[in-house]
């Protein structure tokens, strides 16, 4: 006998929300400064701030479509079981 699918779509829809909020918060931080001058080492701490900028990018995108995700399972899944709930109701 298969087991029961208890899902909570408004637990789906909080994370959604708070994946959002991540994302903007990771796209809206603040350029650190660069570091000026001719030395090596501040060559290196601009490739460093550049990888950080991208990585703070993807996450941002990352997120973003997490939250497109499960906001989608959370819609589809109570349109699913209200659906089913009526088809129920009605044969009964």
């Amino acid at each position: 006998m298969p087991e029961s699918l208890n899902v909570d779509p408004g637990g789906l829809r909080r994370a959604a929300s708070h994946s959002d909020d991540l994302s903007r918060e990771l796209s809206c931080v603040g350029d650190a400064g660069s570091a000026g001058g001719s030395q090596p080492t501040a060559g290196a701490v601009q490739s460093v701030h550049a990888l950080v900028a991208s990585v703070r990018a993807d996450q941002a995108a990352f997120l973003s479509g997490r939250a497109g995700t499960l906001t989608s399972g959370a819609n589809g899944y109570e349109n699913t079981d209200s659906g089913s709930a009526k088809t129920f109701g009605e044969t009964m």
